[in-house]
């Protein structure tokens, strides 16, 4: 499994929304405060575990790509790592 994080500033919720449900069949969103060249900022952070398949990456690429236009932004911060993951 992987699990995707996209990290952005906190802008155009509502709209990001839209495109991660027609994107991503599930995800969780988080909120916190993040650091860009010294000045913080109010940050959204898209979970998403998902297998590990080029479908999945490209999902992933496409919404990070789609954020950065909606917030104007110079990057938009992608991460993934291999986790293990079970349901109880």
């Amino acid at each position: 499994m992987k699990l995707y994080r996209i990290y952005t500033e906190n802008l155009q919720r509502a709209r990001i929304e839209v495109e991660a449900n027609k994107l991503l069949e599930s995800y969780t969103i988080l909120t916190g405060t993040g650091y860009w060249r010294g000045a913080n900022e109010n940050t959204l952070i898209i979970e998403r575990l998902a297998d590990e398949s080029a479908i999945e990456y490209i999902r992933i690429k496409q919404l990070a790509r789609t954020i950065k236009a909606f917030n104007k932004q110079d990057a938009v911060l992608v991460t993934s790592q291999d986790v293990d993951s079970w349901m109880v």
